[in-house]
């Protein structure tokens, strides 16, 4: 079973908006912001289970790209009710501008935490250092193909990164914090190994 969730647009409007606020001048280029909601969403799921957005992530020729997070800046996916990612965010050919930021934010202690880490460590990075260093995770080169859009799987982040309490026996531990916020989770729990 692959594990996926539901995305969120709400909260990936709210995330992406939240990441521009913090940028100089709140404003960002889009491959920055997408390489930052990658990163987020990544540690998110590594952290506590499940990611920020609830979107899949996919190596592509500029690094790995939270694809429906994308979409919905460039205005290419059915938003919720009112697309109000809009409300908050212009763009502006490769730019993102801040109009306002969100009220409620409605970003859980444990999301605002990953993405001002985030920010902290790769905010101030030019974004084309930034998309060279995302060329060279290991997730992304395990599974990018020239001249095609990849997933990559969430089993292969747990492989790569845990500690072998969510990897074991060549199989990954779906914790029952995982599965209440899988789009598919099973059923029942498994027996222990």
């Amino acid at each position: 079973m692959d594990i996926s969730f539901d995305f969120d647009a709400r909260k990936a409007a709210r995330a992406i908006a939240y990441l521009v606020s913090k940028m100089p001048g709140q404003k960002v280029d889009k491959v920055k912001v997408m390489k930052l909601l990658y990163l987020a969403d990544r540690d998110h799921f590594l952290r506590e289970g499940r990611p920020i957005t609830g979107d899949d992530q996919y190596a592509m020729p500029f690094g790995p790209v939270p694809t429906l997070s994308l979409n919905l800046l460039d205005g290419q996916f059915e938003q919720n009710e009112d697309g109000e990612i809009f409300d908050y965010l212009e763009t502006i050919d490769f730019m993102v501008r801040l109009k306002k930021l969100p009220a409620p934010l409605e970003l859980s202690d444990s999301e605002l935490k990953v993405l001002d880490a985030v920010v902290e460590r790769y905010g101030a990075v030019p974004k084309w250092e930034l998309v060279d260093w995302t060329h060279k995770l290991p997730e992304y080169c395990q599974v990018f193909r020239p001249k095609t859009s990849t997933r990559i799987p969430f089993e292969l982040l747990l492989k790569i990164y845990s500690q072998n309490d969510l990897f074991r026996h060549n199989r990954v531990v779906i914790t029952s914090g995982m599965a209440t916020h899988m789009s598919c989770p099973f059923s029942r729990a498994e027996d222990d190994l």
